[in-house]
């Protein structure tokens, strides 16, 4: 039993607040390195010329360049040439045929740079299952692909619809809302998750502060009174209506992909005098069991997409096998996921490394994130929210949740 006078309580929620960090990959700096692509065999083949990349999705990939003093998002093809000049201030990926471009407001372009619904919005996802997350008067809801509210803007934000359910945040009384939403896992301190189907019914209630996306029929769900906190080892799996599959006992979870989940373990420290500390541990694989079938050794995890994970091993990004063979060698800086066999890193400027390098012990594999359209820096010890694992999965693109501030 753990001890909860003030003082313990006060520095399980310092501790909770410093392992939910969340990377924004919109705001990565050009020290990082720049963005290539690579193929299954780790070769640069698409040039490391970009500022920041994202993955592919519907034969496209938005990129961000320098265009006469200012930088612009723009998309590219297969072969890095562009297919719709730089011209937006963001741009996630395209998802059933439509991408979220930003101008002075959100909107969505076809494939051939034109805009299907007009930029009106204050903020907007991708689309999923037919119906995209968009924000109005500082709302969130649903449209459909003529732009219009199916479900009404009445939420403090809301997450891509997968097997028929998506997550939206619901404030819970407080004068307080803060939130912090990666790629397929959210936060939230002074509200609660509930999940909804595709008419805007509940159909799980809000009881979680901390929950994910649903793949595969299982999200990852964070249970308990003082979950992340007290509790951190509290993440859990639960299906479409609300039973849990696999039972909480991790401090950390992605979603399932390719019958995979990246998980993260950890312990706790005794401190004396009846205190503990909760000691965040590795990340690994499990099945939908919840059996460990890939050991826990690597400091951050990021879904399978096309048979291939990238996995964070001393600061640097590399990719491993569904056996757990690393496949690509850890050396870069920030990585995505694999869509049609290429995957989108960041390479270190000062190294320009590898345009027809081949790192040593690679092999063919047949990927976010869902091809992560939200990639990682090194040194996270929590996954950056990663991937995204096929075109006909919800994408998120440095998700507009990402901005853990809301008060």
């Amino acid at each position: 039993m753990i001890k909860q006078s003030k003082k313990s309580f006060i520095f399980a929620q310092l501790l909770a607040a410093t392992l939910m960090w969340c990377v924004t990959p919109s705001a990565q700096a050009a020290d990082d390195g720049l963005w290539g692509f690579i193929n299954v065999q780790g070769k640069m083949v698409v040039p490391a010329k970009f500022i920041v990349a994202r993955d592919f999705n519907n034969g496209l990939a938005p990129v961000k360049v320098s265009v006469e003093g200012s930088q612009k998002w723009g998309f590219i093809d297969s072969s890095g040439k562009f297919v719709i000049e730089p011209q937006f201030d963001d741009a996630r990926s395209f998802q059933e045929g439509l991408a979220a471009v930003k101008t002075e407001s959100w909107g969505y372009i076809d494939r051939t740079g034109k805009f299907i619904i007009e930029p009106k919005f204050q903020d907007a996802q991708s689309f999923s299952e037919g119906l995209a997350a968009a924000e109005t008067d500082g709302k969130w809801g649903y449209i459909d692909k003529e732009g219009k509210y199916i479900i009404a803007a009445e939420y403090e934000n809301a997450a891509p619809f997968s097997n028929g359910r998506a997550a939206v945040l619901i404030p819970g009384g407080g004068g307080f809302l803060s939130y912090s939403m990666r790629y397929d896992t959210y936060t939230a301190n002074g509200g609660r998750f509930a999940y909804i189907d595709k008419s805007g019914k509940i159909v799980v209630d809000s009881q979680f502060d901390s929950c994910g996306l649903f793949r595969e029929d299982l999200a990852p769900v964070a249970l308990g009174k003082e979950q992340n906190h007290l509790t951190p080892d509290a993440w859990a799996y639960m299906n479409p209506n609300g039973k849990l599959i696999v039972k909480p006992q991790f401090n950390s979870a992605h979603s399932f992909s390719q019958g995979f989940a990246a998980v993260q373990t950890g312990s706790w420290k005794n401190l004396g005098k009846g205190y503990k500390s909760w000691v965040a541990g590795k990340w690994g694989y499990i099945n939908k069991l919840g059996k460990q079938v890939i050991p826990g050794k690597y400091d951050a995890a990021d879904p399978f997409s096309e048979g291939m994970a990238s996995v964070l091993v001393d600061g640097k990004w590399g990719y491993i096998d569904t056996k757990g063979k690393m496949v690509i060698e850890p050396q870069y800086t920030w990585s995505g996921a694999f869509v049609n066999e290429l995957a989108p890193v960041c390479v270190p400027q000062q190294s320009e490394q590898g345009t027809d390098q081949k790192p040593a012990d690679t092999q063919q594999s047949s990927n976010a994130p869902p091809s992560s359209d939200a990639q990682k820096s090194s040194g996270e010890q929590q996954p950056s929210g990663a991937q995204q694992p096929s075109d006909e999965e919800p994408s998120n693109d440095e998700h507009p949740m990402s901005q853990p501030i809301k008060s």
